[in-house]
């Protein structure tokens, strides 16, 4: 759609459960901050719920497949988060559900600590009652509520 490349950077906080060598459970909430790609100051919190299945949980390093839902709040403004001056789209509050799926490597360094990254990609669908659309192409004038992206992870696991 003739948008510019969005830039954002945050952190997320998981809990993860692994009842089995083979599977796992994760439940993420995070918070994530910069601009979208109509160039608009933006603020994410999502919550994040996905399942992670281990093709080999046998080895040190553990390749993982994982999938799952997800809920989203976003506060969006245009010069600025929180700068309300007198454009009409100043800010505004998104909210959404969606699906994630990626692939990822845990590294374990001993029986209760791994280091893991992974590579997912998502799409999501606004839920909120705003009635205007979220994204509209400056070229075509096409808009649309529905967004996707591919993002990085990188971190570690504690396992009691």
């Amino acid at each position: 759609m003739g948008l510019r490349d969005t830039a954002m950077a945050g952190g997320t906080l998981a809990l993860r459960l692994r009842p089995t060598p083979w599977f796992a459970v994760d439940f993420g909430l995070g918070s994530y901050g910069g601009f979208d790609g109509q160039d608009r100051s933006r603020v994410e919190l999502p919550l994040t719920v996905n399942a992670l299945v281990f093709v080999n949980p046998q080895s040190q390093l553990q390749l993982y497949l994982l999938g799952g839902l997800g809920v989203s709040y976003a506060e969006v403004g245009s010069a600025g988060f929180g700068s309300l001056g007198s454009d009409p789209f100043a800010s505004r509050n998104f909210t959404y559900v969606g699906g994630q799926l990626g692939v990822g490597l845990e590294w374990r360094l001993s029986r209760h600590f791994a280091l893991n990254t992974d590579l997912r990609g998502f799409v999501r669908t606004r839920t909120d009652d705003d009635g205007a659309p979220e994204f509209i192409d400056p070229d075509t004038g096409a808009t649309t509520n529905t967004s996707g992206g591919v993002y990085w992870t990188a971190g570690a696991t504690l396992y009691l």
